[in-house]
Formats: C-alpha cells, sequence, structure tokens
C-alpha cells in the first residue's frame, strides 16, 4: 500500500516540481538555460545523486529567476537540476562558462536507465575532460532527459549556456584567438618596457613591467582561467585569492611612484605608506582567514585601491602634475568596464567579447593606456628639462646683467656705507667706553660685597678654630648661625651674577608656554618659606582665580622670587608681605605686585635701583647684604616680555614692587 501510496503521489506532483522543459530547435546556434533551471543549495555537500533526484528533494529545488546564476561567496555545494528536450540528432554541448570551480559534476540516466556521470572542474587536467576547455562542458544526448549538475561556486557568477557543437568549436577558437592577441599585446608591452630598463637604467619602467605581469596573471588565472592550458594541476584557487592581493599592493605602490605623490602631495604620500604597508600585511594574514572572507575583502580591497589611484591622479594634478589627470581618467575607464562586468553578473547582458570578461578587457586597455602615459611621462621629462635648463640660462644671463647694476649701485652705496659705520664706530666706541667702566664700578662692588663676608668667614672660622675650649656652646652656635648666614648671602650673589651674566651673553632661551601665575607664586613661596618664617613675617596672597600667561615659566619665577625675597630682607620681625596678582582691563596684561611692611626708600634710593650703580649695597633688617643685581635681572626679563617694571615706595612704611605682562 505504501508502495502505490508513493507512485500515485509521484504521478500527480513529478509534473509540477521538474524545471520548466527547454527544447531544442534545428535553427539555434545556442540558448541560454540558467533563466530555465531550478537550484537547491546542500550546506553540508552530502547529498548524492540518487537522493537529490528522489521527490523528497524535487520538491525543495527553487526557480532560478535570473539569465546567470550568482551564488555568492560561500563553501555551499549547489545541485543545478533542468529537463530539457533534444529531437534533433545534432550534437549538443552544455557550458557552464566559469574556470574556477573545484567541483562541477553532471548527471542523466541513458535511454537503458543507468546513470550517466561526466566529470569536470579545475582539479581534472583540461585534456582529461569530456571537452578539451578551461570552462566546465559536457556533452548533451538526443532526446528528452532531466539532467543534473553539482557544482561548488564561490567566485564569480555562472552563465549556463547549451551550444550546438559546431557553434561550440567556433566560439573556442574565437575564444583563443582573442587571448592570444591579448597575451601577445600583453607580452609585447612587457618585452618593451624591460628593454626600456635595461637601456634607460630607469626603475618606472621594470616596475611597469612587473605591474603588466601581474595584470595578465589576474586575467589568465581569477578572471578566465586560461592559466588551465599551460599548467594543468594548478591550484587555481590559491592563485584566485592570491594574484589580487599582490595585484593591489603592486599597482598602488605604482601609482604612487608613476605620480611622484611624495612631491606634489607629501601630505597624501604619508597616509597612502601606511594603506600600502597594510596591503602587504594582508597578503600573508589572508591564509588565516576563511575562504568567504578572503573573497571579500580581497574585493574591497580592490575598490579602496582603485579609489585611492584615482584620487591620487586628481589632488596631483591639481598640484601641477601633467600625469595626474591622465592617470585618474585611465582608472575611470576602467571603473566602467568593472561596472559593465557588474551589470553583466545581474543581466547576463552585454556578453563577452569573444569570450574574454569585460575586466579582461579592462586591464588590456588599461595595460595600454599607462604604457601611453609612460612614454608620455618619458617626453614631458626630458622636454621640462630642456626647458629648465634653458630658463636657467636665460635667468644666469639676467643675473649677470643685474649683478653688474648691482655691483656699481653697491659701490656708491659702500663709499656712503663706510662713512656711516664709521661714524657709528666712533659712537660705540664712546658706549663701550662708558660700559667697560660702568661694568668695571659694579666687578668692584661685587668684589667688595664678597670679600667682607669672606673675610668675616674668614674671622669666624678662626675664632672656632683656635678658641673652640674657651666659647660656651651658645656662642658657637651663634657663630655657626652667622657662617650659614654669610654663605647664603654669598650664594645668592653668586646666583644672580650667573644669572646676570648669561642672560648679557643671550645664553637663556626664551621659552614662552600657557601657565598661570598662581603656580609661579605659590612655588616662589614654598622655596622662601624658611626666610619668611625665621623672620615671623606674614606673607599674604590675593590672586584671582586662574589667571593665565602666556610668559617664559623660568624667568617669571626668577622675577617673582626676586621680588620676594627683597621684601623678606627689607621686612621687619613679625612684618607683612602682600603679593598680588590682577588682570588689568583697560591695558588687556597681567599686574603682578609685591608689597612689604619694611624700611622703603627715598627718591635718591629709588632713582638707583635697576642700574648698574656704585652705591648699589644695601642691607636689610636683619643685616642682610643686597647688590641690587637681582633687580637688574627682574628689569631685563620682564622687558623680554615687553613688560614693564616700576617701584611705589615711602620710607619707614614699605614698599611695593610691580610688574606688567601683555596677555
Amino acid at each position: 500500500m505504501r508502495f502505490y501510496g508513493i507512485l500515485i503521489l509521484s504521478f500527480f506532483i513529478f509534473p509540477f516540481i521538474y524545471a520548466e522543459e527547454i527544447t531544442w530547435l534545428s535553427n539555434l546556434e545556442k540558448i541560454s538555460i540558467a533563466k530555465k533551471l531550478k537550484y537547491l543549495e546542500d550546506k553540508k555537500g552530502n547529498i548524492n545523486y540518487k537522493e537529490i533526484s528522489s521527490p523528497e528533494f524535487l520538491s525543495q529545488f527553487k526557480q532560478s529567476d535570473s539569465d546567470i546564476l550568482n551564488f555568492g561567496f560561500t563553501k555551499s555545494i549547489y545541485w543545478l537540476n533542468f529537463t530539457f528536450d533534444n529531437p534533433t540528432q545534432e550534437k549538443l554541448i552544455l557550458e557552464i562558462a566559469h574556470a574556477c570551480l573545484p567541483i562541477c559534476e553532471f548527471y542523466y540516466k541513458n535511454d537503458s536507465g543507468r546513470v550517466v556521470k561526466q566529470i569536470a572542474g579545475y582539479n581534472i587536467p583540461v585534456k582529461e575532460r569530456v571537452k578539451a576547455h578551461h570552462f566546465q562542458a559536457f556533452n548533451l544526448p538526443p532526446g528528452k532527459r532531466n539532467y543534473y549538475v553539482r557544482l561548488l561556486s564561490n567566485t564569480h557568477p555562472l552563465p549556463v549556456v547549451i551550444y550546438k557543437e559546431s557553434a561550440y568549436d567556433i566560439k573556442n577558437y574565437k575564444q583563443r584567438l582573442t587571448y592570444g592577441i591579448y597575451m601577445g599585446i600583453m607580452l609585447f608591452v612587457i618585452i618593451t618596457n624591460l628593454f626600456f630598463f635595461f637601456s634607460l637604467k630607469n626603475r618606472i619602467y621594470l616596475f611597469y613591467a612587473i605591474v603588466v605581469f601581474i595584470y595578465s596573471c589576474y586575467a589568465l588565472i581569477v578572471l578566465d582561467g586560461i592559466i588551465l592550458y599551460l599548467i594543468p594541476n594548478i591550484d587555481l584557487m590559491f592563485w584566485y585569492l592570491t594574484v589580487p592581493t599582490i595585484g593591489v599592493a603592486v599597482q598602488t605602490i605604482y601609482c604612487v611612484y608613476f605620480l611622484e605623490v611624495y612631491k606634489y602631495v607629501p601630505n597624501h604620500y604619508k597616509v597612502v605608506r601606511y594603506i600600502i604597508v597594510y596591503f602587504f600585511i594582508y597578503i600573508f594574514f589572508r591564509f588565516t582567514l576563511p575562504l568567504e572572507a578572503a573573497l571579500s575583502i580581497n574585493t574591497m580591497h580592490a575598490l579602496l585601491s582603485f579609489f585611492i589611484m584615482g584620487y591620487l591622479g586628481f589632488v596631483t594634478g591639481k598640484k601641477g602634475n601633467k600625469m595626474g589627470y591622465y592617470f585618474s581618467s585611465a582608472y575611470i575607464i576602467y571603473f566602467l568596464l568593472v561596472l559593465t562586468e557588474a551589470i553583466y553578473i545581474q543581466t547576463g547582458k552585454p556578453g563577452y567579447l569573444f569570450g574574454m570578461s569585460h575586466v579582461a578587457l579592462a586591464t588590456m586597455i588599461e595595460a595600454l593606456i599607462l604604457f601611453f602615459l609612460l612614454s608620455k611621462r618619458t617626453e614631458w621629462e626630458k622636454s621640462r628639462e630642456e626647458k629648465e635648463k634653458l630658463d636657467v640660462q636665460v635667468k644666469l644671463m639676467d643675473s649677470l646683467k643685474e649683478n653688474e647694476k648691482i655691483i656699481k649701485h653697491q659701490n656708491t652705496l659702500l663709499e656712503e656705507e663706510v662713512n656711516k659705520r664709521t661714524e657709528n664706530l666712533n659712537e660705540l666706541n664712546e658706549e663701550l667706553k662708558e660700559a667697560i667702566a660702568t661694568k668695571d664700578k659694579f666687578f668692584s662692588i661685587i668684589a667688595h660685597d664678597l670679600k667682607s663676608p669672606f673675610n668675616a668667614l674668614i674671622g669666624l672660622s678662626e675664632i672656632l678654630i683656635n678658641d673652640y675650649e674657651e666659647h660656651s656652646e651658645k656662642d658657637k652656635m651663634r657663630y655657626i648661625q652667622m657662617i650659614k648666614h654669610g654663605l647664603v648671602s654669598s650664594h645668592d650673589l653668586l646666583e644672580n651674577l650667573l644669572i646676570w651674566s648669561k642672560s648679557q651673553g643671550n645664553k637663556i632661551k626664551f621659552s614662552p608656554s600657557t601657565f598661570t601665575i598662581n603656580e609661579v607664586i605659590k612655588e616662589s613661596c614654598f622655596i622662601l618659606e624658611e626666610l619668611y618664617t625665621k623672620k615671623d613675617i606674614e606673607v599674604q596672597k590675593d590672586l584671582q582665580k586662574e589667571i593665565s600667561v602666556y610668559a617664559d615659566k623660568n624667568m617669571l619665577l626668577t622675577i617673582v622670587r626676586n621680588l620676594l625675597s627683597n621684601a623678606i630682607k627689607f621686612t621687619p620681625q613679625k612684618g607683612r608681605i602682600y603679593i598680588n596678582a590682577e588682570n588689568i582691563n583697560h591695558a588687556g596684561g597681567i599686574k603682578i605686585s609685591v608689597s612689604d611692611t619694611g624700611v622703603g626708600m627715598n627718591e635718591e634710593q629709588i632713582s638707583k635701583l635697576f642700574t648698574l650703580s656704585t652705591n648699589v649695597t644695601t642691607v636689610g633688617t636683619n643685616s642682610e647684604k643686597g647688590s641690587g643685581l637681582g633687580l637688574l635681572i627682574c628689569k631685563e626679563f620682564v622687558e623680554k616680555h615687553n613688560g614693564n617694571i616700576g617701584v611705589e615706595s615711602t620710607p619707614g612704611e614699605g614698599s611695593t614692587f610691580y610688574f606688567t605682562l601683555p596677555k
């Protein structure tokens, strides 16, 4: 009963689940059947012919809706099914027009009911196939039959066409002739460029020969698989993935080198260098990726490379490189042919020219255009060099004439300049004499200020050495403190002298940066905290919130530290010091002031500040020595900032030193 049920079910179902019947007419040369067949995806790849031809699987086939099959990047096995009637006795050929199919098997039952299996795929040498062709081709017997094709397609779309054998042979002859011409042209370009390389010693010709060789490999291996005639057992899928990864990197380098991107758009060159390095790294990293991922990334890299080359051609053209726009136009043509290939993939039209893909045609046109541009580049470089030589000669003659005029004019000016400089030298001699005299006075004061504390230090140390046991511990401590006081005073004097001498020799670099005044004042107070704490002086800071300034921080620290040190020196025990920083809105600047409740100064004393005076030395409230050198350094550093420094003072009430900086 079960058998009869299946038989009855098959009787009603089979007419509907078989693919649309295709009939051959005697007046036909060929017929595309991609839209008339059905397909089924076998994800695990374990379904055999017996199973696929059963009712269970026949009902799962889907009708094709495209003139050309395209299963995308996948590892799945696909089964094709179609019913074909050949009422004539003509010999017919079924062709699946793609070389890079590792698996392609053809099944049908002959008149005696026996299963016939024909095997193709790039793993089968061309000479051992049913039809010796790099595409997959099978014989179709006369009569009406149901056919199955088992294939693995993870690359290009698949045209499925039935040919009359005579038309098929003519098509093959034209296809081979076309490829022969194609390879002849490419070989001619390669040999010509190698000849130019060896004769002219210009590496760009060798580079271009390599690019054209890769283009040729791209057509022979990746697009059309013609390489199978030359190397029967080649792993076509390995090279299908490898050639484009190498080609993308090499053609991008050639573009950068050919257009001299480093010269015309150096900023773009820096970016493209990293992209090229990435392309080369990917050549090796690609082996770790799944097949589908590698195929997708290869496509994205190709699009990225073409965009980069077209863009670099455009930007170098804008910068004056004649070749830029031509180079960019060449890749526009390439892009249009690639677009034509994409349209063909979706619609099956326009067809290939003598069986050569649109992209293969694009590589040939691209090679010829770039070859022409390379010859024009050499021609333009030669004419440019000649023009540059001529321009140099003209400029040299003009320069010689101009030099004659200049020499005459310079002689006149020189005489006038000599007279002026003689007068200036006389004036400078007077100023120099005055400066030397002033500095002599200054150094005599410095020598005196150093001599006095050192004499005191020597005397105190002799007292301690000679009469150490005779003095009390209190006296010894007092002498030691006096020695320390003298050393600190001498150290401060020497430090200021060193800073001043460096500033006079322009050895202190002016290095401005942005920071807050608060930082400088706090740091200065921290450095001098021991001094004002020892005298029990109260230091008050009135700072507006975060006043920023653009200045040399080290110079500003020296200024504030010197002003604060002077205030401490001339402020008595338990006195007060005020530090103030504020924005001067009306002047658009910043004012910093240090005020004290110290001894103050009269007009005569104020007039001698900030100068090399014979009466520089001053004494603080605790007999601290001062030479006035610190104020002189402050004045020079403030003026380096285009600021001003000044003082306001009343005898017995205190002094206020202030300086301003542009904001």
